[in-house]
């Protein structure tokens, strides 16, 4: 008999298993719930990411929230711009509604920016685009600033307000639901 003969491998198979002739074990239950875990965290993260384009239109209650943050942003900036003596810009469209608030510092060309996320777009409610200057002697912006949020993207014409963000000369920044 050859050593490595297909019926000698056989039976030293058969010879070290009890289950004589049952296919190989195959995935244990750890294994299972292991892979139900990974399928489901990787599911979860797909949900979220998916979540606005599911959801569709916002409610105006998060296009208020995100009017919250983003004065709350700007108050931070403009906190950060009074301590630092530092010189900003802050320009935004009057004409079309956009995603992000940028501001741009005058001294490093450095900006900061502040995204919607999609949740609300922002449009300058004067029909003036020259940017609101900052000027760090006086502590005050010129011109003042009011800032329509919308629900939706366009043009400025087909944009419904649901809030708006009013910035003071004296960069007192507040949410109303109506233009000053």
């Amino acid at each position: 008999m050859r050593p490595w003969s297909r019926s000698s491998r056989f039976a030293e198979r058969a010879a070290g298993d009890i289950r004589r002739g049952a296919p190989p074990p195959a995935f244990t239950l750890a294994e299972l719930l292991v892979v139900l875990c990974v399928t489901g965290v990787l599911l979860g993260g797909v949900a979220l990411s998916c979540r606005g384009l599911l959801s569709g239109a916002p409610s105006p209650e998060g296009v208020r929230r995100e009017a919250e943050r983003a004065a709350s942003w700007l108050q931070r900036v403009f906190h950060g711009a009074l301590l630092s003596r530092r010189g900003l810009q802050l320009s935004m469209s009057s004409y079309a509604s956009q995603r992000t608030i940028v501001v741009r510092w005058d001294d490093s060309r450095e900006k900061e920016v502040y995204d919607g996320g999609g949740q609300a777009f922002f449009i300058n409610q004067s029909m003036d685009s020259d940017p609101s200057l900052y000027s760090p002697k006086w502590n005050t912006l010129t011109p003042a600033l009011t800032i329509r949020v919308t629900a939706a993207e366009g043009a400025r014409k087909h944009c419904k307000a649901v809030c708006y963000i009013v910035i003071s000369p004296f960069m007192r920044v507040t949410v109303a639901t109506s233009p000053p």
